[in-house]
């Protein structure tokens, strides 16, 4: 009798101690299934992102099947002008260039757009009559293509805009005087307002840096004209002419 009551006993005993592995077998089943789980959604974020490189690396694929198509993403080659000069004395000039053929250029005068046009097929645009402002003009162009590429700056060229003539002054000699010397020669000295370029009687005279010029003219005796011409960067050009009497000395 005590051997069944104890056999009940250890039988019972199995039961629940199978039971219990049962369920620690199902905890660790979930656990794992858990771990499992975070694995592979690393592996597959690991492989979308890694994927395309170390395929590439053995052929297997292209990195960029993915991508989309670009398209044209090459901008168009920087404008360049030509024979732009650094002063002028009218409120509009035109501008000649070369780019690429069959795209916009624009060109900035002092940071706004001034004008737009289209290159033709050789690449060269023009920009007519642009109207330039009193003094210095900070100017430059770029090019955009129909796919939107828009090129780097061109060259900043500087051109001065005056209007205004040099102004000249003679101190040697007076306005009427009479200059006598053995060698038939006058001295002319003289100063202007600006830097420019000075002629006597259509010979050059030398101009120093602090704008004073001085020339030595032949003459013959009697009533000499003299006739000063200063002329700037911008080609405004100022005259004075005055007259004085040669005298040979005796």
């Amino acid at each position: 009798m005590k051997r069944n009551t104890f056999q009940q006993n250890k039988t019972k005993s199995n039961i629940k101690n199978e039971s219990l592995t049962e369920d620690e077998l199902v905890v660790k089943l979930k656990k794992n299934l858990s771990i499992f789980l975070i694995i592979l959604a690393v592996l597959v974020v690991a492989f979308g992102f890694f994927g395309p490189k170390v395929g590439s690396l053995f052929f297997i694929f292209s990195k960029h099947r993915n991508d989309k198509e670009l398209g044209d993403i090459v901008p168009p080659a920087t404008p360049i002008f030509s024979q732009i000069p650094e002063a002028t004395n009218k409120n509009t000039i035109t501008f000649n260039g070369v780019t690429e053929p069959d795209v916009a250029v624009s060109i900035f005068v002092n940071g706004p757009e001034r004008q737009k046009t289209t290159t033709d097929k050789d690449g060269s645009f023009t920009f007519a009559d642009i109207k330039l402002d009193l003094g210095q003009n900070i100017i430059f162009a770029k090019a955009k293509d129909n796919s939107g590429n828009e090129s780097d700056k061109s060259k900043i060229y500087y051109v001065v805009f005056d209007e205004k003539k040099p102004e000249i002054k003679i101190n040697e000699p007076k306005e009427g005087s009479v200059v006598k010397n053995l060698n038939k020669r006058v001295l002319v000295k003289g100063e202007i307002n600006e830097t420019a370029e000075v002629k006597v009687n259509g010979l050059n005279a030398l101009v120093k840096s602090d704008n004073t010029f001085e020339i030595v003219l032949g003459v013959d005796s009697g009533e000499v004209e003299i006739k000063i011409q200063a002329i700037d960067a911008a080609g405004n050009k100022g005259e004075k002419t005055i007259k004085v009497t040669y005298q040979k000395s005796s």
